[in-house]
């Protein structure tokens, strides 16, 4: 008879603590299959970060060196409130000759009366529940006891802290270039509503501007536009001594211009973003250098576009730069002097 572990989650990002677990479960139980099962509409109306795609493109990434691991979409065809125990009947019905096993975590379990027909769950499968750090299990309930994932941590803390130990290097840069948790990210650093809705303006005008060009180039545009910002609000103070302590920057013409390289430190030291391209286009937007990458003029006339007041000829400047980026950037350059001057 075939061994076959559910394993439900947000999974908002998946981690490795997700897949020591689901390790630790498949070789315990001498396991068949592995299912990664993402939750649609939890039954507390805990709201995902990301999209359904989106995680399903992360545990993919992170299990694609496994075989016997795969993720289930039944919950979405379902589109109803996240059930386990119509998970159950699901996975019943289609392997039929099947032993079934639900993973959950101690917190899980020990709640476990809590669930909606927990009676009918303990009678169509066995539980096998992994111990957490602090979580006392009550053992006079009957389940399969695994070792505690030595990673300890969360999602939601994955997002604002990455941690490449605790993270399939795959699937952070999935997040940070395709700018996944991104605004999350922006709204947690304190940027104002006001600030963020730049961002994403720049990071949109930034997109349509590099739409003739590949997909990824265009989320490589969208992600550098929306993080462009990230330190402009820092405390001007602190932004001052952030850039001679961390960068040792001693000599620059205003404080105004030094939230880009500042916002290429964090996104890099903070955030572990790699891609280059991102970040100097991120880092050079405030001072353009004399001979600018193809994304750095693109974010430079994207911000300068968006923050323009006389916007009715904002049409006209996109338009230029999408037919031809050089003249385009020529002409919101030499805009952006004249302002200066004024």
């Amino acid at each position: 008879m075939k061994k076959i572990i559910l394993f439900g989650g947000s999974f908002d990002p998946i981690h490795n603590g997700h897949l020591q677990a689901a390790l630790e479960a498949y070789k315990n139980i001498n396991a068949d299959h592995l299912y990664f099962i993402m939750s649609y509409i939890s039954p507390d109306n805990k709201n995902h970060k990301s999209t359904w795609e989106q995680r399903k493109k992360m545990i993919n990434i992170a299990i694609k060196n496994y075989s016997f691991f795969s993720v289930s979409e039944i919950e979405k065809e379902d589109e109803e409130i996240s059930y386990t125990y119509k998970n159950i009947n699901y996975f019943k019905n289609k392997f039929p000759e099947s032993e079934l096993y639900l993973l959950v975590g101690s917190d899980q379990f020990n709640n476990f009366k809590n669930w909606k027909n927990y009676d009918q769950i303990e009678k169509e499968c066995k539980i096998i529940c992994f111990e957490r750090e602090n979580n006392f299990v009550n053992k006079e309930k009957k389940a399969i006891l695994i070792k505690e994932p030595k990673v300890n941590t969360s999602s939601s803390e994955l997002i604002l802290n990455p941690d490449i130990k605790m993270m399939n290097e795959e699937v952070l840069n999935y997040i940070n270039e395709n700018s996944i948790y991104g605004i999350y990210r922006l709204e947690k650093e304190g940027l104002s509503e006001r600030r963020i809705n730049h961002c994403i303006e720049v990071a949109n005008i930034s997109k349509q501007i590099a739409s003739s060009h590949s997909e990824d180039f265009q989320m490589k545009a969208y992600c550098a536009g929306l993080y462009h910002d990230i330190a402009k609000e820092i405390p001007i103070d602190k932004q001052i001594h952030y850039s001679k302590e961390l960068l040792n920057y001693n000599d620059f013409p205003s404080w105004k211009v030094i939230h880009g390289p500042l916002g290429e430190y964090i996104m890099k030291r903070k955030y572990l973003f790699k891609d280059e391209d991102i970040l100097n286009a991120v880092k050079f937007h405030t001072i353009p250098r004399s001979n600018p990458t193809l994304l750095e003029k693109i974010v430079f006339c994207a911000d300068k576009i968006s923050s323009r007041k006389h916007r009715e000829t904002n049409y006209e400047l996109i338009d230029l730069c999408i037919s031809n980026l050089d003249e385009g950037y020529k002409t919101i350059f030499k805009i952006n002097m004249e302002s200066i001057k004024e």
